[in-house]
């Protein structure tokens, strides 16, 4: 989300899976940003992470 304006600069879709935790971010040295979030389908116990690369801007 913007800061500024609270718009949604960016959506991702998890599949089957549900968010199960805080999604975390990372920057590389080169400047890409990730974005990863725990999932896990309902009512299953194995999560597994699913990373988003943000478009370059």
């Amino acid at each position: 989300m913007d800061v500024r304006d609270g718009t949604t600069l960016w959506r991702g879709d998890l599949g089957e899976g549900l968010g199960r935790g805080n999604p975390m971010t990372y920057r590389t040295r080169s400047g890409r940003q990730f974005v990863v979030v725990a999932t896990s389908a309902d009512g299953q116990v194995d999560s597994k992470l699913q990373a988003f690369a943000l478009p370059a801007r």
